[in-house]
């Protein structure tokens, strides 16, 4: 059995919706600290404009993932996110932030 907040506190795979190749932009920092700090598990950048991001292959959409990530960080404005956040209820993610 999954610890209720094992998803949120140490997930093994994130989401970042939203990301950004510059790591001075909100969309760029979690991907940056995450591999600056030995973050294991497995990111997936998405962003519809960018082939990759900080070295990682991005992903035009949640649906284009390979696998349901646990967590999202989801870091788009207005109904981007609303969007973001049915979208990841749909597709089973267990946590976003």
């Amino acid at each position: 059995m999954t610890a209720p907040l094992q998803p949120l506190l140490s997930p093994r795979s994130i989401a970042v919706i939203g990301a950004s190749d510059n790591i001075h932009k909100i969309g760029g920092r979690p991907i940056h600290y995450m591999k600056t700090h030995g973050y294991a598990g497995t990111l997936y950048p998405v962003n519809p404009q960018r082939d990759t991001i900080q070295g990682l292959r991005a992903y035009p959409t949640l649906d284009a993932l390979p696998d349901v990530p646990e967590l999202a960080i989801i870091i788009v404005a207005g109904e981007a996110a609303v969007q973001a956040v049915h979208d990841c209820a749909r597709l089973g993610v267990a946590a976003a932030s």
